[in-house]
């Protein structure tokens, strides 16, 4: 997903949610997240257009920019996967 990036840039990455998930204000567990303000919950199939994806080494999460709010969370990366590398 990183060399993705290097393309050129045509507008944000869109990824989508493969399993029911959250959006996560922390990389952990989201069982120790309160619901509302440390997480948000994510319906399978819901696409998102991101700005910013910054893998996390040695962890199966990334923090995200979603694009045109600047909103940062954290995904867990096995629950989403990328519908297109960038938008034309």
């Amino acid at each position: 997903e990183a060399d993705l990036w290097e393309q050129e840039d045509n507008g944000p990455m869109v990824v989508v949610a493969t399993h029911d998930t959250y959006f996560k204000k922390a990389a952990i567990d989201s069982s120790y997240l309160a619901e509302g303000t440390g997480k948000l919950p994510v319906k399978a199939g819901n696409e998102l257009p991101i700005s910013q994806l910054n893998e996390i080494a040695g962890d199966s999460h990334a923090e995200i920019v979603v694009a045109d709010t600047g909103d940062k969370w954290f995904i867990y990366q096995p629950h989403w996967e990328v519908k297109s590398a960038k938008k034309s």
